[in-house]
């Protein structure tokens, strides 16, 4: 799959990226979501139509005023999304339930259908595990909601005093996360682009290495990898399965050659790759299979 859009600058509080006009047949807009990890269910940030978008919290000065007639060009900065909506905060919230790995608030207000797919951040619970950013995951009421929590805990010492405050993502200015891009058709979506790294301008000075983790989805064959696209060319490629009998498969180009990192490796294994890579395949063999992944820029800024 060829890559929907690119980012041509980051900088502190700017990711600058485009597209092209027409991505699709019938495309009438473009909608970005972006998750804190590239398997993390993804929350929508941006839906517009063919004529780009600017976000408000961006200083328009500091900005390129060239644009390419042929592109669409979309800027915004990564923590407008972490900020309370307008009107969605508070200190009442009680954690009245806790199983399976769903915590279910009450004593919140303003929640809808539409909070579905957006995060809850709390603070103020007595239990640790109850403090954090968290997936909505249900509606329940206008005052309650059900949230994605594998180490929350019910009852709380302190229910009926619990700050919290509803936000869109859960991604931050400083630190990587990956977007993913949808070309809108009517009220639909089209065919996504893959998930795609997006570093923190303090990556691209060359410092450190840039590693990535997660879980790789079951395959039968190339034909089933998930496709990671990274945020420019990177060499010096090492994968670490993590796995104890699964093994994890990884190309470098779509249904190419792929390489198997048995489960129960000890220790990373290079990969050894000729020339420079941008993108990454990987899936489980007959399981999903939990990885990470090291590699550093060829051109760091």
């Amino acid at each position: 799959m060829n890559r929907l859009f690119s980012v041509t600058r980051r900088r502190p509080h700017i990711v600058d990226l485009s597209t092209p006009r027409l991505v699709e047949a019938g495309q009438t807009g473009y909608r970005i979501k972006v998750a804190s990890n590239f398997d993390a269910p993804m929350a929508t940030i941006i839906t517009t139509q063919r004529n780009g978008f600017l976000d408000r919290n961006v200083n328009q000065a500091v900005l390129d005023i060239q644009n390419r007639p042929d592109q669409i060009r979309m800027v915004f900065d990564p923590d407008t999304y972490t900020q309370p909506l307008l009107g969605q905060s508070g200190a009442a919230a009680t954690v009245s339930a806790f199983g399976a790995g769903v915590s279910t608030l009450t004593g919140l207000t303003g929640m809808t259908a539409g909070s579905v797919g957006h995060y809850l951040t709390i603070t103020g619970a007595a239990t640790a595990g109850n403090n954090g950013t968290f997936l909505i995951t249900v509606f329940n009421s206008a005052t309650s909601v059900d949230v994605a929590n594998v180490a929350g805990g019910s009852p709380d010492a302190n229910d009926g005093s619990i700050s919290w405050s509803e936000q869109l993502a859960d991604i931050v200015d400083t630190k990587p996360f990956w977007l993913q891009f949808f070309p809108m058709i009517g009220a639909g979506e089209g065919t996504p682009g893959a998930p795609t790294l997006v570093l923190p301008d303090s990556a691209n000075n060359g410092l450190g290495i840039v590693v990535i983790e997660g879980t790789a989805p079951s395959g039968a064959d190339s034909g089933d990898a998930l496709q990671l696209d990274l945020p420019r060319l990177m060499d010096d490629f090492t994968v670490h399965n993590r796995e104890g009998a699964t093994s994890l498969f990884v190309s470098m180009e779509f249904e190419g050659a792929e390489k198997e990192f048995k489960g129960g490796t000890l220790s990373p294994v290079s990969l050894s790759y000729t020339g420079t890579q941008s993108q990454l395949f990987v899936r489980g063999g007959g399981a999903t299979a939990e990885f990470s992944a090291s590699f550093t820029s060829v051109f760091p800024r």
